[in-house]
């Protein structure tokens, strides 16, 4: 299998928006994002390319971390933070709730786009076309590390969360994108 290429965006959102839909994955995404500030989307970003045999190195990640804190501007969690502060004090108003997350998913599918605009280090891909879960395993333990060298993320995630992730992942990609 190839890696992915900056122009797969559309891809990579219909891989996510279907590996994101199983209660596990949807459950421990958003616990690494609402208890340690994870990115779901880099970090749907690094399983996927694992998935497809093409790992992301530690600059690579570093790198599309940076893209997408300059592309957005913050707009995508400003968003989220609308939507649930209007759904605390609107909880009966279905329809703006509705189109709150509409939006908010719209500019997480920009994010995803910037995400796929980086150049990548690892273009080769790997030896065989199935990923371990190691492999998997290891990408989301690079984007760990990464957020421990930050001094504003700092976070202390179970290994049983970012394991259960990688399982996930690494059940998943049997199936087509």
């Amino acid at each position: 299998m190839n890696c992915p290429t900056k122009d797969e965006p559309d891809r990579f959102w219909r891989w996510s928006c279907e590996f994101y839909a199983r209660d596990n994955v949807k459950r421990a995404l958003l616990r690494l994002q609402d208890e340690y500030r994870w990115n779901v989307n880099l970090t749907l970003w690094c399983l996927w390319r694992t998935r497809n045999a093409c790992p992301p190195t530690p600059e690579d990640i570093a790198a599309a971390s940076g893209h997408i804190t300059t592309g957005d501007h913050g707009l995508t969690a400003s968003m989220r933070q609308v939507r649930r502060t209007a759904t605390d004090l609107y909880p009966n108003d279905v329809t703006l709730k509705n189109a709150l997350l509409a939006a908010e998913l719209a500019l997480e599918r920009k994010e995803q786009a910037l995400i796929c605009e980086i150049e990548t280090q690892n273009t080769a891909g790997m030896a065989s076309n199935e990923a371990s879960f190691d492999s998997f395993s290891g990408v989301l333990w690079q984007y760990y590390a990464l957020l421990e060298t930050s001094a504003e993320n700092r976070c202390h995630v179970t290994s049983e969360l970012i394991n259960g992730l990688a399982k996930a992942a690494f059940d998943d990609q049997s199936k087509p994108d």
